[in-house]
């Protein structure tokens, strides 16, 4: 088990208040509550709405697996491209995944390209609208690239480390 979420990077870190129990390697989100911006857990499941991790409070001794509770404090990094963070994944998570939200703060495998449906060959007299016609686009793309298998560091608990997209 690594001791510190920040693997390598040069994103933007900060703090913010949290809305909810959140654990340091979550993917969160921002939100409003009553003018006051806060840290919940990333929402929009098959999705990279924002690559947004909660790390460890190290000032106050906190390690990953310290649970930061509703109105607490809490630190966050706003990963970049090419950043690697030690990230809780779900369980099944392998070397090589492509990673998108699952919804309740973790990461977890996706299986689907973004686009999906059927379309047409491109021909003469076809047109980029015919090609397209049929296809939806299914969120905005993978999140992250699992470096490791997933790793149980306590019942319930996985982490692995993932480059960001």
């Amino acid at each position: 088990m690594k001791n510190t979420i920040v693997v390598k990077g040069k994103g933007i870190k900060s703090e913010f208040l949290c809305k909810e129990d959140i654990y340091p390697g979550m993917l969160v989100e921002l939100t409003a509550e009553n003018g006051v911006i806060k840290l919940q857990k990333n929402t929009n499941a098959n999705n990279l709405k924002e690559t947004c991790f909660v790390t460890e409070y190290e000032a106050f001794g906190k390690t990953i697996l310290d649970k930061a509770a509703d109105g607490d404090t809490v630190h966050v990094y706003f990963a970049n491209a090419g950043d690697v963070i030690y990230a809780r994944v779900e369980s099944g998570v392998a070397v090589g995944d492509k990673l998108v939200s699952n919804g309740s703060g973790l990461l977890k495998k996706v299986n689907v390209a973004n686009a999906v449906g059927t379309s047409t060959a491109i021909t003469n007299g076809t047109t980029y609208e015919d090609v397209a016609n049929g296809l939806t686009i299914n969120g905005y793309g993978v999140t992250a690239i699992a470096l490791d298998n997933a790793e149980k560091v306590e019942s319930g608990v996985y982490f692995a480390r993932v480059i960001i997209l």
